[in-house]
């Protein structure tokens, strides 16, 4: 989990033009935590985790890389719920019983 969450924390931070630093004031932590994670030495704690999810727009699953699915049921059609697990309409689950955070 650590090594994908790392992976995908980089990415996501370079991709919307945040430096560590303007990402780190924002999560209320220091650039060397940033920097940290994105290393996989350290990771976030979940109150963080959450707060990162919702800057970038994305469900924490994604973030974690239990999925690769990335945005939260709003953006996707919603075909069924069984078993806590939400259903689009390509038959596929496309989530599960998760925290979704508004902006």
């Amino acid at each position: 989990m650590l090594k994908k969450f790392c992976e995908r924390f980089k990415e996501l931070r370079t991709e919307m033009g945040y430096s560590q630093a303007k990402l780190a004031t924002m999560v209320k932590t220091n650039q060397q935590a940033i920097d940290r994670w994105e290393r996989g030495i350290n990771e976030p704690d979940m109150a963080t985790i959450l707060q990162i999810a919702a800057i970038f727009d994305i469900t924490t699953d994604y973030l974690l890389g239990a999925t690769n699915n990335m945005y939260n049921n709003e953006h996707n059609e919603t075909v069924a719920t069984i078993n806590g697990n939400i259903y689009g309409s390509n038959n596929n689950i496309v989530g599960n019983n998760r925290i979704n955070i508004k902006k």
